[in-house]
């Protein structure tokens, strides 16, 4: 069945966004700053910034910084709030777009990642880049070699939701069942374990969770084939548990469930 134009223009066009208010990109003009778009091809301050990046430790993602955005939703009680006040009801009528950036092709449900001017996003197909986010240039990019109709086999059709930081890496569950740890730096992969066989249709929708200096992911999967949430340390992918968290299939526990 062929989609509806409007929803696969939702898909092959998604893009991020980021706002700034006329006014002070106005007095920004005035006092003869220069203006910066997504054609700017000038020297980035980010890169300079990634060269002496200041490694996460966990305090700072127990108590962020306002201006930084360093864990999904904002912090381990996940009530996505943000302190800033700079955007209210008076000043958000002055908003407008200042880049914007196509995004692979698929379902879009990723919060970025915000760490001192840098925006790390994770793509549908398991694409994750680091992105200057004043500007929208590109800063470094890592795609993953996919199977063919990974998504389709897991049931995810290629959806995912966050990134997590920790340390001097970026980590990910990847559509095709391995944890991957990436550098920030230079978005090269630092180490990567499997956490199971994607054709057994385990996946992963939404993306790790650091605690205590420790890397959690959970997995979905069918009934026929439930694969355990696991628990590895960032530095060494050495698993320290794993943990069945749905009932085998047919079992007491599924029947009762049921």
């Amino acid at each position: 069945m062929k989609r509806p134009a409007i929803a696969s223009m939702t898909i092959l066009l998604a893009l991020v966004i980021v706002w700034l208010p006329i006014r002070a990109q106005q007095g920004a003009t005035q006092a003869g700053a220069p203006q910066l778009n997504s054609a700017y091809t000038g020297p980035s301050p980010v890169s300079k910034r990634l060269d002496a990046f200041v490694p996460i430790t966990g305090d700072m993602l127990r108590h962020p910084r306002p201006d930084n955005w360093l864990t999904y939703r904002n912090g381990y009680s996940r009530w996505g709030y943000s302190p800033l006040n700079q955007i209210d009801e008076r000043s958000v009528k002055d908003l407008r777009m200042v880049w914007s950036r196509a995004m692979m092709d698929g379902p879009q449900q990723v919060e970025p990642i915000v760490y001192n001017g840098i925006m790390f996003l994770a793509n549908a197909q398991d694409v994750v880049q680091a992105l200057d986010a004043t500007t929208g240039d590109l800063i470094w990019e890592y795609r993953r070699e996919l199977p063919l109709n990974v998504g389709f086999t897991t049931g995810t059709v290629l959806r995912y939701r966050n990134l997590a930081i920790y340390d001097d890496k970026l980590f990910m569950a990847t559509q095709d069942a391995f944890l991957v740890a990436l550098d920030v730096r230079t978005g090269k992969v630092v180490w990567e374990t499997k956490r199971g066989e994607y054709t057994d249709k385990l996946a992963a929708t939404s993306g790790p969770v650091i605690a205590d200096g420790k890397v959690i992911t959970g997995s979905t999967c069918a009934y026929s084939s439930p694969i355990p949430g696991r628990l590895l340390h960032h530095c060494q992918r050495r698993k320290h548990w794993q943990r069945d968290m749905a009932p085998q299939y047919h079992s007491a526990a599924w029947t009762a469930r049921r």
